[in-house]
């Protein structure tokens, strides 16, 4: 998905909403009394997230996300989660991502 929200530390970021992408594979073994996870809803809920707390680091942004979704989703076993700026350097995109894999509680 792609939208714009305050991301960064230096003070032109701080001033003005930026244009980010937000990347995001979920895993998961199985969905009990559900039929699908509601993509929809974890749009929104990435998007708020992001507008509200308005990240100095994308690496904060990773970490929390990575944990709403979690404690929204508990079937999630693994997800990938990458948050890049498009439009901070004329030459290229930067950003970082995270690969996280849940213990299952056996």
């Amino acid at each position: 998905m792609v939208f714009e929200t305050i991301l960064g530390i230096l003070e032109f970021e701080r001033l003005k909403p930026q244009k980010i992408s937000v990347n995001l594979d979920l895993f998961y073994t199985e969905l009990p009394n559900k039929a699908y996870l509601d993509y929809m809803e974890i749009q929104e809920i990435i998007q708020n997230t992001m507008q509200e707390k308005q990240y100095l680091l994308i690496e904060d942004a990773l970490k929390d996300l990575s944990h709403v979704l979690k404690t929204h989703y508990k079937e999630i076993t693994e997800l990938y989660l990458k948050i890049s700026k498009l439009e901070i350097s004329p030459n290229s995109q930067v950003g970082a991502s995270v690969k996280i894999r849940y213990e299952s509680n056996l």
